[in-house]
Parts: structure tokens; C-alpha cells; sequence
């Protein structure tokens, strides 16, 4: 069964990539260098990303509410699946509303990622990043949209302990542009590596 499992997800996988895409007309010419087709790409592979880590993330934020550990956590989870509106809804039931704001601002706005990443910048250079929980940091930093961040105490790597679904995930969603097609994405994310 889980063999099976695994075949479905890769065929499904497969149709994300090049298969026919959900909200396209099959009588509609298709030019495949649109800006229109790389986006729907990039929405066919995001859902199956996010669907493919579900069961994984669900498993991590009962495990930190089990163990009554930080929201943070849990933020940390939801946005490795890209499920923005839970990561904000747990900070705001924290009342952490500062980086609920900040969350629900985080995807495509190039305007708070730099003022996310100037702030961990002034962080560090006063050394007041010493003094924030790494995971909060390594929020920020998914936010700021850097893969990796020289903190204080060293160095925050935004993927540490994900599988490659989630980092691969991490980079398309948060490191790369909002206009970055699959496969620039993937290179982004191998140069990482």
C-alpha cells in the first residue's frame, strides 16, 4: 500500500509538471512560454507540494501542542507547507500579532522582505539577535526571503530539518520571485543545495 502510495504521488507529481492543467480549456492553444502558463505551472506544483507535506505538518504542530512548545514552531511548520493563513491564525491566538501582520504580508511583497531582512540586519549589527529565540529568527528569515542568515550566534538555515518537498517548497514560495517559473526555482533551489 504504501508502494502504491508512492507511485500515485509521483504520476501526481507528473501532471503538476506537464500534464493538463486544471483550469485550462483543452480547445485553447497553449503557448507554452506565457507568462499565464508558467504561472499555472508554478499553482499545479505548489498544490502538490503543499498536499504531499499535509499529513507531515499536521503530525508537527499536534506534537508541539502536545508538548506545550512555542507557536513559533508550529508558524515554522505551517509555512514549510505554505499555509499562510494557519501560521497567522496560531501567532494571533498566541498574540504574537506583530508576526501574525507580518506572515499574512510575507508572500510576494518585495517591499517587506527588505524591510523584514533590514531589520534582522539591525538586529545583528547591535547584537540584539542574541537575545530572539532562533526559531523566531529563522521565521524571519523565510520572511525576508534569505536561504541562509549570519546571525549573532551563527549561521540560520531557513530549510534546516525539512525534507527536500518542503525546502524545495521554501524556495518557490518564499526565496524566489512571485513571477519565477518551476525551473528557474529548481536551479535556485540546487545552487542552494
Amino acid at each position: 500500500l504504501t508502494n502504491l502510495r508512492a507511485h500515485h504521488a509521483v504520476w501526481q507529481l507528473i501532471v503538476a509538471l506537464w500534464g493538463k492543467l486544471p483550469d485550462w480549456d483543452e480547445d485553447e492553444e497553449i503557448d507554452l512560454n506565457s507568462y499565464a502558463y508558467h504561472m499555472a505551472r508554478r499553482e499545479a506544483v505548489t498544490r502538490w507540494l503543499s498536499e504531499m507535506s499535509r499529513k507531515q505538518i499536521a503530525q508537527e504542530v499536534q506534537e508541539v501542542n502536545n508538548k506545550g512548545q512555542s507557536h513559533v514552531q508550529a508558524v515554522l511548520s505551517y509555512l514549510s507547507g505554505r499555509d499562510i493563513s494557519a501560521a497567522v491564525r496560531t501567532s494571533q491566538q498566541s498574540g504574537d500579532h506583530h508576526m501574525a501582520l507580518l506572515l499574512a504580508q510575507c508572500v510576494g511583497s518585495a517591499p517587506v522582505r527588505q524591510l523584514v531582512a533590514k531589520q534582522l540586519s539591525n538586529w545583528q549589527e547591535h547584537k540584539a539577535d542574541r537575545f530572539i529565540d532562533l526559531d523566531r529568527l529563522r521565521v524571519y528569515t523565510i520572511m525576508a526571503g534569505l536561504p541562509v542568515w549570519q546571525s549573532t550566534a551563527g549561521d540560520i538555515n531557513t530549510c534546516e530539518g525539512w525534507d527536500w518537498k518542503r525546502c524545495f517548497g521554501s524556495h518557490l514560495w518564499y526565496l524566489c520571485n512571485p513571477s519565477t517559473t518551476v525551473a528557474e526555482a529548481l536551479n535556485f533551489y540546487e545552487e542552494a543545495f
